[in-house]
């Protein structure tokens, strides 16, 4: 899933992000914000995101994305990912936060795809 529209992000708070385009889905498991796993579908997923701000992060400030697993962190970096066993009915979402001292964009474009958030299923 990517953004093409922008969200503002509060400073110095974990924000899930929201998606309004889903590249690929076949078992209809994400809705928005987050991906249910289907029944009988459990196993290790390879998951992955990206977060990025319309306007640049001043020095000694971040910007962090973090993977969330029903509801808990699991991943921290700028760019997300990792190999998780999940459970049928677990839940995966994609948070950012910021520091910059205000409210910044989370940025969306059609064509580069700077905020994106996606995984797949890797085995049983």
């Amino acid at each position: 899933a990517n953004k093409t529209d922008t969200t503002s992000i509060s400073n110095t708070t974990n924000t899930k992000c929201t998606f309004n385009v889903e590249v690929l889905d076949t078992d209809s498991a994400f809705a928005s914000s987050t991906f249910t796993v289907p029944s009988g579908k459990g196993g290790k997923y390879y998951v992955f995101g990206s977060t990025q701000f319309d306007s640049g992060i001043n020095d000694g400030k971040f910007n962090v994305a973090f993977i969330y697993i029903n509801g808990s962190i699991q991943s921290i970096s700028t760019k997300v990912d990792g190999i998780f066993d999940l459970s049928a009915g677990d839940t995966v979402e994609l948070y950012c936060r910021q520091n910059n001292g205000s409210a910044l964009n989370l940025r969306g474009e059609s064509g580069e795809k700077t905020t994106y958030f996606g995984g797949y299923k890797i085995s049983s």
